[in-house]
This record gives structure tokens, sequence and C-alpha cells, in this order.
């Protein structure tokens, strides 16, 4: 399905098409949505491939070789059928999981048939319960302004166990004078500097989350090696109006599941001598 968009918040945002596949059966969910700069200038065209092959690489999940699940993919261009990748990403994606949990399944089967403690309708009942696996991939556009927008590509995955989890590439900012991405905001050499506000952002996170923490509180809270907060994995992006940037830790990256996925944002003008000449440039023009 296509569809174009604007969010109107911007006079200025780009028009998009979303592009989406979904299936679904007694042991698997599957939604997968990507949404593109619909434009045909270079510009719209970068960023297009460049959100076309983040959709593809958080698709692919293991093939039965040890490798990855492949997807015909034709040459970038405007007779490019996007939809048409969609689908196959889609379909190669939800085969697997169908093949995993089926196999799954049987061996829960298997297992249950050796159990002489159970009643068959108490077998067939456990069998019955067992949850659905679910696969979400979202890349859509999250926030525009004059000079940049903002894409998050993010998946919710659950494959069985107690709870599911979060991947993707989190936020994706492009540049819109030349379409080229953003990788990094904060300098490699700025970490020791920046640590007062990484600090101080991670206790209003948990502020927020109804705790109150000291600096040394936060530090036993959190999963890391030494006493310096790393910065997450994923690139910070700019909020709408691009005086703050927000820095967004994955599940487990730096806190345990329950403290879900730290985020927080720190006024760029606090961040002045720590900025890539990336971010300088596209924020501090």
């Amino acid at each position: 399905m296509a569809v174009c968009s604007c969010n109107g918040r911007m006079s200025d945002c780009q028009d998009t098409r979303t592009y989406q596949f979904s299936d679904s059966c007694k042991f698997v969910s599957l939604n997968v949505m990507l949404e593109l700069p619909a434009g045909k200038d270079p510009v719209s065209q970068k960023i297009r491939e460049a959100l076309i092959a983040d959709f593809v690489m958080n698709s692919q999940q293991p093939a039965a070789d040890g490798g990855q699940t492949q997807v015909a993919q034709p040459l970038l261009g405007d007779g490019y059928d996007i939809q048409a990748l969609v689908d196959s990403c889609g379909k190669a994606t939800y085969v697997y999981l169908l093949a995993s949990a089926e196999e799954v399944c049987n061996a829960s089967k298997a297992y249950l048939d050796k159990d002489s403690t159970l009643t068959p309708e108490e077998k067939e009942r456990i069998l019955s319960e067992a949850p659905q696996w679910e696969f979400d991939l979202k890349v859509c556009r999250q926030t525009e302004a004059s000079n940049f927008v903002v894409y998050n590509s993010s998946a919710y995955v659950y494959y069985g166990g107690a709870h599911g989890g979060v991947t993707g590439s989190g936020s994706l900012t492009f540049d819109k004078a030349t379409g080229s991405k953003i990788d990094r905001f904060i300098r490699n050499d700025a970490t020791g500097s920046i640590q007062p506000l990484l600090r101080d952002g991670l206790r209003r996170y948990y502020k927020g989350c109804g705790e109150e923490l000291s600096d040394s509180e936060l530090m036993e809270r959190l999963f890391i090696e030494d006493s310096a907060i790393p910065l997450p994995v994923d690139a910070a992006c700019p909020n709408a109006a691009g005086d703050s940037l927000i820095f967004t830790y994955r599940q487990y990256e730096i806190a345990s599941y329950a403290d879900g996925m730290p985020s927080f944002g720190i006024p760029v003008g606090e961040l002045g001598s720590f900025l890539t000449q990336e971010g300088l440039s596209l924020l501090c023009e």
C-alpha cells in the first residue's frame, strides 16, 4: 500500500510515500512499513536510497546456510518498484519466522508427548496458549525542520520467552541541503568531557519515571564497566526545533530491561565544543 503524507508542522516538509506489507497466522504476526521522500530531486533520491538500504538490512533474517535471507534488489532509480521490494522483504522474513516458530512448536509438542504427568487435554491447552511470534518494523519520518529531516528505524520483535525487544538503527538524521546522513553529532574524544551532561540527562530520565537518583545512585544503577557513561550506540538526533539533541540508549545498553530505553535531551548551546563539524554546520549555521 502506498500513501502520500506530510506532517503539516513545517511549510517546507517533504512529501512522502509509505509502503507496507503484513501477514499473520496462528504462529506469526508480521508488519513492515517504509516511509520515503517522494520527490524526484537528487537530495530526495539520496535520502530514499539510504532509507531503503536501512530497511532491507533490518528486515533480513538468518538463512538456513548461516547467512542472511536474500531479497532481490533492482537498481535504484525512477523505475524502481519499491512496493515490490517491501513485499519481497516482508515475505522472506515471514517465511523464515513461520518455519522457525513451527519448529519450536513441534519441539514443544515432542517434549510434551513424553510427559506422562499431563493429560491430553492439558497438553493441547499448553500448545494452544503458545504466544505468536511478532515482527513489526517501521522506518518512518520522526521530525522535520527547514534544514534537516529525521527518520526513525525501529523494530519490535518477539520470538517467545518473557518479553520482546526493540531493534533497528534508531534515529537517522539527514541534511536537506545535501541528502547526507549525519552519522555522529558528538566528537569521539568528547566522551570524558561530556560526562556531567550525560549524568544530568539520565537523572532527568529517571526522575520522569518517578525516581530521584543522586550521581552515586545513578552510577550504581547503570550497567557500565567503569565510571564513564558511554555515548549511545545509535546517533543522537535533533529535536523539531533544532535547539536540542536527543540521546537514546538501546535496551540493555546501559541499564536493565525494566529501565526501558533511557532517553533525554541536551540543549545544543551546552554541547557547542563537543559537536562534530557536521553537527556544527547543521545546528549552528
